[in-house]
Order: structure tokens, then sequence, then C-alpha cells
């Protein structure tokens, strides 16, 4: 026989909910949301099937602060986040790179873009290696980001060839294309690092290199160490050179 009231029920159920959150506060907040809608789906199951019985069900659950006070002892001591991999520090190099980048690109002359290309390259793979190894969003959003990253680059390489111009050359000629081109770009950026910062979502999955295999994982560490080297390489000759170099601008995924 349902003895108890809808309104009351629902009250207890949501203070023994909330007790258990408390009780489990030591663990991530996606932890506890787990840990509570689990408990909430089991209450229902059992309710349903005992109309009104709200005491003998919670009972049953047991006690919400040894419920929470158990989770917390099986999900063993806290993970710390690594400094490089927090929201803040990988919205915070991609930001810094298409700033300097966009100093860069505005910059007359070409002393100030070559002396910047490096540290722009260098601060936006950097971003993306924090953000590759960060809890704090699923691997889906990590590719998506990563992604549209490169779309501005790969604007400034479109305008590039139907003009037959660099995107900075174009700039500073107050070309409608290179400006479009420049804005368009930095819109995106900056689109792109809100939508990061606001879909953060610890404690998302790890992202796992050990999915992938022995030889990939070779080849892609290969890969990025020659393509940094030889940006290296041509930072440094282009900075002895930077004179008799005027007007030329190597490499094309500057931020």
């Amino acid at each position: 026989m349902n003895t108890t009231h809808p309104g009351s029920a629902e009250h207890e159920i949501r203070g023994y909910l909330a007790a258990v959150d408390q009780a489990a506060s030591a663990l991530s907040p996606g932890a506890r949301a787990r840990l509570t809608g689990g408990l909430a789906e089991r209450i229902a199951v059992a309710l349903a099937e005992r109309p009104g019985e709200v005491a003998a069900v919670l009972a049953e659950c047991g006690d919400p602060y040894e419920v929470g006070a158990t989770a917390v002892r099986e999900a063993g001591p806290a993970r710390q986040t690594s400094f490089w991999t927090r929201p803040g520090t990988v919205v915070g190099l991609f930001a810094a790179s298409t700033v300097l980048g966009a100093v860069a690109q505005l910059a007359p002359g070409d002393t100030v873009h070559t002396v910047l290309r490096l540290p722009v390259l260098l601060l936006m793979f950097g971003g993306i290696a924090a953000l590759s190894a960060s809890r704090w969003w699923t691997r889906a959003r990590k590719w998506t980001a990563v992604a549209w990253i490169f779309v501005p680059n790969c604007l400034v390489i479109a305008a590039s060839a139907l003009t037959g111009h660099t995107a900075t050359t174009e700039l500073s000629g107050l070309s409608p294309l290179g400006v479009m081109t420049f804005l368009v770009g930095e819109a995106i950026r900056v689109g792109l690092y809100g939508w990061l910062w606001i879909r953060r979502s610890e404690p998302a999955p790890e992202w796992a290199p050990s999915s992938f295999p022995r030889w990939a994982k070779v080849l892609v560490i290969t890969v990025a160490v020659l393509f940094v080297a030889a940006e290296v390489s041509l930072w440094i000759s282009d900075l002895e050179t930077v004179d008799s170099l005027s007007g030329m601008r190597s490499g094309s995924l500057n931020p």
C-alpha cells in the first residue's frame, strides 16, 4: 500500500542523493554524477516494483555517507592534473600563438615575421600536444579542435594560390581578399578557443596513445621531430639573411 506522499518521497530521495554526493566530494564532478545517477536509477526501478516503500528502498541502498566513502576508496588516490594539460594552459598556448601570429602578420617588413615564426609554431604545436594529453576533453572534441586549428592556414594557402602573393603581402596592401582572409581566420580561432573553454568536461577519457600501433606512434613522432628540426633550420637561416631576403616568408603553418 502506498503510504508515502509523492512530494515527500521525492524530497527524501533528493536528500539521500545529496548526502551521497557530499560524502563523495573527493571524487571528480563527473564521477559523482555517475555515482548518484546510478543510485537514482536503482531507486526508481525498486520503487516501480514496490511503490511507496521509499524508506525501505533507501535503507537497502545503504547509508549515504558510507556509500559515498566507499566510492572514494574504490576510486583510489586522486590523480594529479599536470599543469601543461589544464584547460587554461591549453587555451593559453593557442591564444599566445594566435596573438604572436597576428603581430607577425600586421608588422611592416619581414624582420618581425621572421623572428616570431618559430615561437608561433612552437606555441601552436605545444598547445596541440597539451590538448592531446589532457583529460578535460573527449577524444572526439580533441580531433575536432585540431582540425579547426588548421582551417585558417588552409584559407591563407588558398588566398595565396589565388592571388600569387602571401596573405601578409595582401594584408599590407589592404587587398580585400587579404583583409577578409585575416579577419575570418582570427574569428575562427577565437571561436575555437571559446568552444574549447566552454566544452571542457573533466574527467573526460584520457587520450590513450597505446590504442595506436607502435609503428604509427614512431612514425608520428619521427615526422614531428623532422618537421620541427626543418623549421628551426629555416628560421636560423632566415635570421642570418633577413636583410637580403626582404619580402620572403618561408613556412605556411603560422597561426
